[in-house]
């Protein structure tokens, strides 16, 4: 039962993001899902392997600039990365990258995010 309790918080921590959108291009950009793991870690430093889908619902092809932050269980970023990807009308693309961050603060990493910085057509 507390491991089922443990996966359910899990995907609450996951849920999707707002669509953005830019009013200047016509691109509507939708977080569709994300996840990330552990992939390595030693007593110095953690990787965390990500993963985030990305759809243009808009009517335009977009230039997509993203930040995919790590958080702890008070919600301030412990770390980041900054990403861009271009994505046509239509299509949603699966983005992926590493983050490395330091034991100290790896422990705390709590959930992941994803904030849409700018759209450029």
């Amino acid at each position: 039962m507390k491991y089922i309790l443990i996966l359910l918080v899990c995907l609450c921590l996951i849920s999707c993001d707002d669509p953005a959108s830019s009013k200047d291009t016509g691109a509507v950009i939708e977080v569709v899902s994300k996840t990330f793991k552990i992939t390595e870690q030693n007593e110095y430093y953690w990787y965390f392997s990500w993963q985030t889908d990305l759809k243009n619902t808009g009517d335009k092809n977009a230039e997509v600039f993203y930040k995919v932050n790590f958080r702890d269980c008070d919600n301030y970023v412990i770390d980041y990365s900054y990403r861009s990807v271009n994505i046509a009308v239509g299509q949603q693309v699966n983005c992926a990258g590493l983050c490395l961050i330091y034991a100290d603060q790896a422990s705390k990493v709590w959930r992941m995010t994803v904030n849409i910085s700018s759209i450029y057509d």
